[in-house]
């Protein structure tokens, strides 16, 4: 975990679960944000964590993979 002096004083760490429709069992995220990022730059990280982790979900499946 980083301490506030690396980070400064205006960020934080935003928790965010993404719920399945169909009853599948969501996803949790936890993203380090600063107070001048706006809606769309929060969306694009959570977008990126989210593609990190189906990439790597799919490789612990299949053990014939090449992910980047």
């Amino acid at each position: 975990m980083a301490t506030a002096a690396e980070y400064g004083h205006n960020s934080w760490e935003l928790s965010v679960q993404v719920d399945q429709r169909e009853g599948d069992e969501g996803m949790k995220f936890k993203l380090r944000v600063k107070g001048d990022l706006h809606v769309g730059g929060l969306m694009l990280k959570l977008v990126e964590k989210i593609s990190e982790y189906l990439q790597s979900s799919f490789c612990d499946k299949k053990c014939i993979c090449s992910c980047y």
